[in-house]
């Protein structure tokens, strides 16, 4: 049996909430039986940074989410912003900023969309090799962050324990250790 599925026709987008991370938009489309309203958040592309020092220690960032009411255990990383030039560019700025480090090898790895049903950002993951401290933590006016390193193997532990419970960290760190020959 054929699949003749076809995706739905955009009929008009507004903007309800425009704020500095997203925007919330609302679409309606046309279906296959009738017309229907999807709402999304449109918000910049994002990065995650699996940062190495050079004795194979990761950097982790514990950062107040204001949103969960804790701190949560992290990778560095954050949104693209317009003067990046690209995923890697925003990746050592946000490795920079978060934990003052900056990284002799930046290597891409993948890229995911963390929740397309409800987001329509993708996160570009890196790893970061030979992470050396080189001065001050330039953090966003918004970020509270405290930084410590972990052996991988004690990250992955807190993934299967539920101590680390932010997804991009979870998918970031379980990527890496299923890919690389650690």
């Amino acid at each position: 049996m054929a699949d003749d599925t076809t995706p739905p026709d955009k009929q008009e987008t507004t903007v309800p909430y425009s704020g500095e991370s997203f925007d919330v938009c609302r679409e309606i489309v046309a279906g296959d039986h009738e017309e229907f309203a999807v709402e999304y958040l449109d918000t910049d592309d994002a990065v995650t940074v699996i940062a190495f020092t050079p004795d194979d220690r990761v950097l982790v960032v514990e950062e107040w989410r204001q949103s969960v009411d804790r701190f949560d255990i992290g990778l560095p990383g954050g949104q693209l912003e317009a003067d990046d030039a690209d995923p890697a560019e925003a990746a050592s700025r946000e490795l920079r900023e978060e934990t003052g480090y900056e990284a002799d090898r930046l290597i891409p790895m993948q890229s995911f969309e963390p929740l397309n049903s409800l987001l329509n950002t993708t996160i570009h993951l890196f790893v970061a090799e030979g992470c050396q401290p080189t001065g001050t933590r330039d953090p966003d006016v918004d970020e509270q962050i405290r930084v410590r390193t972990e052996p991988l193997e004690t990250l992955i532990a807190q993934i299967h324990d539920g101590t680390i419970i932010d997804m991009k960290t979870a998918v970031t760190l379980l990527y890496y250790d299923s890919t690389y020959d650690v």
